[in-house]
């Protein structure tokens, strides 16, 4: 009891808040007298063991929770002329009655669990952090939090667990005390006011990090960057994604698949079977669409290469030039395939601004390739090259723009190099 007095001199700031989005993280578990949530990687639990660790009340088992209720009436206001024994029973039961039971005042107290104030050594060494701690697990588990709801028992100590929990974020909030004192419900003073509690829990952890718990450590890939690079257009990565995995529906997939009725032409050139190597590398429709976008991208490396710089992409560049004749100076060329050009984009090295363009372009490009075939197979619309280069084109300039605020320095190199090898 001597901890619940303490802790009553500490002037605890209760945080709702942080206990309502705590509990909102909350997982359904079958153990009626447990509770987890999952606020980062791994699921953290409130059970009757960090209570009483939390607490230091006593949790002892006892076969039986006396469960009648009836109603006492608070003397505290009359009790100045009182022996000292019955202002200790009075003392208890203010403890039994705001801590131990903590419902709200309308509420009766059990009459037979606070009978036992009149036997001071019975009292004293009940496991009452058993009854608390039941009582406080009753209210929160399987409540419907959406609207307005109340918790008994001591609810603070919820309060202390998020702390402990969540080291940063009590260090933060939970305005601890000095020499960490013991048991923790004494270690901190809590904090009042309307703070951002979710964002500041969310931020304890990355999305990434709680994905990589459920899934399950994965080996990584040397194409990450390749795909999820920076200043990327969103939706472009994701395909960029599906391309790599070679995930997206093409006719020769839909064949494997077994679907009746394919055709496995290529939609956009109408003359070979289609395949993912195919339609955005080996199509000559694709090929005309890289032909004008690769090359004002590669033109700066190209005239260094043809100036004896020493460059991983040489073999890939001169190889075109051989098979297409100077004029072209572009790398995404037939016969070239995608393992050799996603090899090829893995090992894009020197200046920051054009690698990004670079994967920014080729992105794009095989955004809109994909758009385009889709477009002529759901709703027989056919485009130009011309006007599929132009799509891209604008798209990718407005990218450029988007960055004029955040990051002029970058908007201005790469709209640059945009323009030059226009």
């Amino acid at each position: 009891m001597m901890t619940n007095i303490k802790f009553q001199d500490l002037g605890f700031d209760w945080a709702s808040r942080l206990v309502h989005y705590m509990l909102g993280f909350q997982l359904d578990i079958k153990k009626k007298y447990e509770l987890w949530s999952l606020v980062g990687p791994e699921p953290v639990g409130f059970s009757l063991l960090e209570f009483e660790n939390l607490t230091g009340l006593n949790c002892e088992y006892i076969e039986d929770l006396e469960r009648p209720h009836s109603e006492i009436i608070a003397a505290l206001e009359r009790c100045k002329g009182w022996s000292r024994d019955d202002r200790k029973w009075l003392a208890y039961l203010a403890i039994f009655t705001g801590y131990i039971e903590g419902r709200k005042y309308s509420t009766p107290t059990r009459v037979s669990l606070a009978r036992l104030v009149m036997e001071l050594e019975r009292f004293e060494n009940y496991p009452w952090g058993r009854v608390a701690f039941k009582v406080l697990m009753d209210s929160v588990k399987g409540r419907d939090i959406s609207g307005c709801y109340t918790i008994n028992g001591f609810a603070q100590a919820l309060q202390v667990w998020v702390y402990t929990a969540l080291p940063e974020l009590g260090a933060t909030f939970g305005n601890p005390l000095p020499n960490n004192p013991s048991p923790p419900i004494l270690a901190y003073k809590g904090r009042k006011g309307r703070r951002q509690f979710k964002e500041a829990i969310l931020s304890q952890y990355s999305t990434g990090a709680i994905y990589t718990y459920i899934q399950g450590p994965k080996p990584s890939v040397p194409w990450s960057a390749v795909v999820w690079c920076p200043m990327g257009i969103p939706r472009h990565s994701f395909l960029m994604w599906l391309v790599v995995l070679d995930r997206c529906p093409t006719k020769d997939r839909l064949l494997r698949w077994g679907l009746p009725g394919v055709n496995p032409i290529c939609l956009l050139c109408n003359s070979q079977p289609e395949s993912r190597d195919h339609l955005f590398f080996q199509c000559c429709y694709s090929e005309t669409v890289w032909r004008t976008i690769t090359l004002r991208q590669y033109w700066p490396w190209v005239q260094a290469l043809e100036a004896g710089a020493s460059d991983p992409r040489k073999i890939f560049i001169i190889s075109a030039l051989n098979r297409t004749g100077p004029a072209l100076r572009c790398q995404f060329q037939s016969p070239v395939g995608w393992e050799q050009n996603l090899n090829h984009m893995i090992q894009l090295r020197g200046n920051k601004y054009l690698r990004r363009l670079t994967l920014m372009a080729i992105q794009a490009t095989v955004y809109w390739l994909w758009n385009e075939h889709n477009k002529r197979h759901h709703q027989h619309i056919f485009r130009t090259t011309d006007s599929l280069i132009g799509v891209i084109d604008k798209q990718i300039r407005n990218r450029i723009q988007s960055f004029r605020s955040s990051n002029p320095r970058a908007c201005s190199a790469m709209m640059q190099l945009w323009f030059v090898n226009s």
